[in-house]
């Protein structure tokens, strides 16, 4: 007999805490992220100045790949070693969308220090970029003095770690769907 086919086993999920593993997974998860991009900004893959070049996607699809694959991790841990095997949509929902914003929180706080203290000239470049492209379209005078104002707002740090938290908090809670919808098996009813 499987531990799945002995229900007398299976924890009662509202005395399974969510949080611990969230943390745990959503730590790792952001800790490969930042050394991975670490690793980009030495051997110079990301490119500040080029707006969507190849090294500035490949880090960004290289990024959002550890945060979902931290998702799913954290889901299937929750649901094989803390669940008996067994995990609703809810707390599938629940478990990867609270993962998904321990990643953000951590890489938001490593957005403002990388571009405060490490390279602080990074944003002045996504600037120009930005500046340099609307000139080629013929962007008038007063046009370039009002979006250079807008720009130094959309390049901060603080704006730069919101769109983060932002983000891998959608993606976080599209993935937990997925995974939800793949891995859910509901437990018995508890008596």
């Amino acid at each position: 007999m499987t531990t799945l086919d002995n229900t007398s086993n299976v924890p009662d999920p509202s005395q399974v805490p969510v949080r611990p593993t969230a943390m745990k997974y959503g730590a790792y998860a952001a800790g490969i992220s930042i050394i991975i991009g670490l690793i980009f900004y030495v051997f110079d893959v990301v490119d500040y100045s080029e707006q969507g070049g190849t090294g500035n996607t490949i880090a960004s699809f290289v990024s959002y790949a550890i945060l979902i694959g931290g998702i799913i991790m954290a889901i299937k841990h929750h649901k094989e070693n803390e669940l008996g095997g067994y995990i609703t949509m809810g707390r599938s929902v629940g478990m990867g969308t609270l993962t998904a914003l321990v990643v953000a929180i951590i890489s938001a706080v490593y957005v403002i220090i990388f571009f405060n203290f490490v390279d602080p000239g990074a944003l002045e470049l996504i600037k120009e970029s930005a500046m340099d492209q609307a000139m080629e379209k013929g962007t008038s005078d007063e046009q370039m003095e009002q979006m250079e104002g807008m720009m130094s707002f959309f390049t901060s740090p603080i704006f730069m770690s919101i769109v983060v938290i932002f983000m891998f908090t959608i993606v976080g809670v599209v993935t937990s769907l997925i995974t939800g919808a793949v891995l859910k098996k509901d437990p018995p009813p508890f008596a």
